[in-house]
């Protein structure tokens, strides 16, 4: 009986956990700065994206990632947090809204930004990564998928001189 309910069970736990310090972290915002940051849930996915991307695609030992993830980027981004929060202890409650929601589209675009250019600066082998099976459009869309980041777009299909070709 219990033994055909542990999936689920486990997975109740994990998400109410993540669902728990996600509340935790949002009432803690507010009762310190005054500010609902409607941008709280894009700045833990920045997060998970920059150490999925480092540990997962580009190789890097568990310790450091997390290092990097947790402390430096959690202090980069409470830093620019701190900032913004004190330019807004004087602004109405619609300024502050509106600020904390100009700062989700911030961090939405950062995340694929990140991501092109830690793959510039460090290059993914996808063939060695995945297999020389994998075709490579494929396994960047994967990639971009897991990574929260959006596909690249499709390429054009028109000519030069405007008509569409097949």
């Amino acid at each position: 009986m219990i033994h055909d309910n542990l999936p689920f069970i486990v997975i109740g736990l994990t998400t109410g956990s993540v669902y728990g310090l996600m509340s935790v972290g949002l009432v803690l915002t507010y009762k310190t700065s005054g500010i609902y940051n409607l941008a709280h849930g894009a700045i833990a996915a920045l997060s998970i994206t920059v150490f999925s991307i480092v540990f997962r695609f580009h190789q890097w030992p568990l310790w450091i990632s997390l290092v990097m993830c947790v402390p430096v980027l959690g202090f980069v981004v409470g830093s620019v947090l701190e900032r913004i929060a004190r330019r807004l202890t004087n602004a109405s409650a619609t300024h502050k809204v509106v600020a904390t929601v100009g700062l989700l589209l911030v961090v939405e675009w950062l995340a694929p930004t990140i991501r092109t250019v830690m793959d510039k600066l460090w290059p993914v082998d996808v063939q060695a990564l995945f297999g020389a099976a994998a075709p490579v459009p494929a396994v960047a869309s994967a990639v971009a998928a897991s990574s929260g980041c959006p596909p690249p777009p499709a390429p054009s299909r028109t000519s030069s001189s405007g008509t569409t070709r097949w």
